[in-house]
């Protein structure tokens, strides 16, 4: 489904345990169209709409920093607001590895995404064209809800072959992340 923009819903995935994520390839957080503020504004509007149809209860942006615009940022946590669709910022980058300073916020904010899927809600992980970085995420949080490390990163080049991985993710995601005590399987 494209929306203005290029919004597009990859795939909407159930997870162990309860709820969905959703992998969301939104190019226009690039920010590529900044002689048109109103256009940005009128696509994100847009997509608020679609991710609220689809039942999402809550976002995790992954677009790192120097792939979009502080205003389109900006603009994007506004409508979120607005919508009601509280969301986390956590950005990856294309085919790296997250850093430390990613763990230690991860640990922090993994309860929150698994309460909003214990609680049956959606999770929307957004990224420029719901790639290697959203692939990665979701991966992970699958794996952390009990599903096998090779499964999950299957299960995301499955939904959208843009979201295969790299090879360190890959490796990264088999070897170092572990379910969590309360959703194994």
């Amino acid at each position: 489904m494209y929306l203005d923009g290029g919004f597009q819903v990859k795939s909407v995935q159930k997870c162990p345990g309860g709820g969905s994520i959703a992998m969301i390839a939104f190019p226009e957080l690039r920010g590529a169209d900044n002689q048109n503020p109103l256009h940005s504004y009128m696509s994100i509007r847009s997509a608020m709409n679609t991710l609220k149809e689809i039942g999402t209860t809550a976002n995790l942006g992954v677009v790192h920093p120097s792939n979009m615009t502080s205003d389109v940022l900006a603009q994007f946590r506004r409508l979120a607001r607005e919508f009601e669709l509280p969301g986390l910022w956590m950005p990856i980058g294309e085919f790296g590895l997250p850093g430390k300073a990613y763990e230690r916020a991860w640990r922090k904010v993994s309860p929150f995404m698994h309460g909003i899927l214990d609680d049956g809600g959606t999770l929307s992980v957004i990224c420029l064209f719901g790639g290697r970085c959203a692939g990665a995420v979701v991966a992970r949080l699958l794996i952390e809800r009990g599903v096998e490390p090779e499964n999950a990163v299957m299960s995301v080049a499955n939904a959208n072959e843009l979201a295969a991985v790299s090879q360190s993710q890959e490796l990264w995601l088999l070897n170092s992340i572990r379910p969590l005590q309360t959703f194994a399987a």
